[in-house]
């Protein structure tokens, strides 16, 4: 069975009730639920954890206005310890403006879980749906190590999935598609050139893996393989 959105991205803490979802550092509890309709079509949908604009920003290296330009076609990546593969889709995302982050070119490339590779086509609920030649705020991280989905390149994941994107509505202010507003005060103070965490990603899994070890989630045995993966880079299978 092919695991939940956040599952996917990275593991973190279990918890005694609930699939431990972690992306990305983006999860740390709950249920998920997929659906096949087909050999070929296949929906996953998840329950992310709640992610407040202060947790967007204190975990994304990079917050920018930008506009979608283009994107992939999709690839299909085997897990590194696992025999599992999911899809991604990489979306070009080129800058206008920083809010948070000095990345090293105004174009970016944004990876988003889903698309058709090969002959499957998988379908993310929490994924967004992303329109070329749209304006959008996102609050993006890189993962910094390997392990898990993570292949070798320069690209980004979305803090928070669809929680870590905005739009600006007819009044001007930023909205995700849940809802939440971005702030302008909390907007207008941030400083792009300030220090940001480049390694809050894999800070985050190292604890997480420490704290299953403790207290006994994982054997010494899975905490070596999880923590040896680290530098481990997925493949493209493909596309």
């Amino acid at each position: 069975m092919k695991q939940s959105i956040q599952t996917i991205l990275q593991r973190g803490p279990k918890r005694k009730y609930l699939v431990s979802l972690l992306a990305v550092v983006l999860v740390v509890g709950g249920v998920f639920g997929l659906r096949a309709l087909s050999h070929e079509t296949v929906y996953i949908s998840g329950l992310l954890e709640y992610k407040s604009v202060d947790d967007l920003f204190a975990q994304s290296s990079l917050v920018a206005v930008g506009q979608i330009t283009g994107h992939s076609d999709a690839i299909r990546v085997q897990h590194v310890t696992e025999d599992n593969a999911v899809n991604f889709t990489d979306y070009t995302f080129s800058i206008f403006s920083l809010v948070q982050g000095q990345p090293d070119t105004d174009t970016v490339t944004v990876r988003v879980l889903g698309g058709t590779a090969g002959n499957v086509t998988e379908v993310y609920e929490e994924s967004p749906i992303f329109s070329d030649g749209e304006t959008y705020l996102l609050f993006l991280y890189q993962p910094g190590m390997g392990g898990a989905y993570n292949t070798a390149g320069d690209y980004y994941y979305l803090c928070g999935v669809n929680q870590g994107v905005y739009t600006a509505d007819s009044n001007g202010r930023y909205v995700s598609s849940h809802g939440e507003v971005l702030p302008l005060a909390q907007l207008s103070a941030a400083n792009h050139t300030a220090s940001v965490n480049e390694t809050f990603s894999r800070d985050q899994f190292l604890e997480n893996q420490r704290l299953n070890l403790a207290n006994g989630f994982i054997s010494q045995a899975e905490y070596d393989t999880l923590i040896g993966s680290m530098d481990e880079y997925a493949e493209v299978i493909s596309k």
